[in-house]
């Protein structure tokens, strides 16, 4: 599947001025997304050196679990592993940036009856900085 969308920017006459292009290509095996292309263009039509890649891995269940985007073939830049409980809800994101050794962590907790979570912590670099509580409310 490939996708082409333009970029517009508005000038102060509220006009839209040609500022780019995004080809975006998305690869599939066994009705799951393995692998996501993005190549752009500059507003003078000139090509990025870099293609944004992606590649998707999963589990038996067909739950992603693994992320790996980088900008140059065969280089990756961030990994990204997701854990799950018995229950198949997502229970951890834990994102490292491999040339920086960045990591960042979210855990999700606290599910209600439909799989949604209603509490996430957000580490960086091994420390707490965001919790967040949620309540979702059902029309009956």
């Amino acid at each position: 599947l490939e996708e082409i969308s333009y970029t517009y920017k508005i000038n102060g006459d509220e006009n839209p001025i040609y500022y780019g292009k995004e080809i975006e290509k998305y690869f599939y095996e066994d009705n799951h997304l393995v692998l996501y292309k993005s190549n752009k263009w500059n507003r003078y039509n000139t090509l990025s050196k870099f293609e944004r890649h992606c590649k998707f891995y999963y589990n038996e269940k067909g739950l992603l679990i693994k992320t790996e985007l980088g900008y140059e073939s065969g280089k990756i830049r961030t990994v990204t592993n997701l854990k799950y409980d018995e229950d198949d809800n997502l229970i951890e994101l834990y994102t490292e940036d491999v040339e920086d050794s960045i990591v960042k962590l979210i855990e999700f907790s606290n599910y209600d009856l439909f799989g949604n979570w209603r509490k996430q912590k957000c580490y960086y670099k091994g420390e707490l900085k965001e919790t967040i509580i949620r309540e979702i409310f059902y029309k009956k």
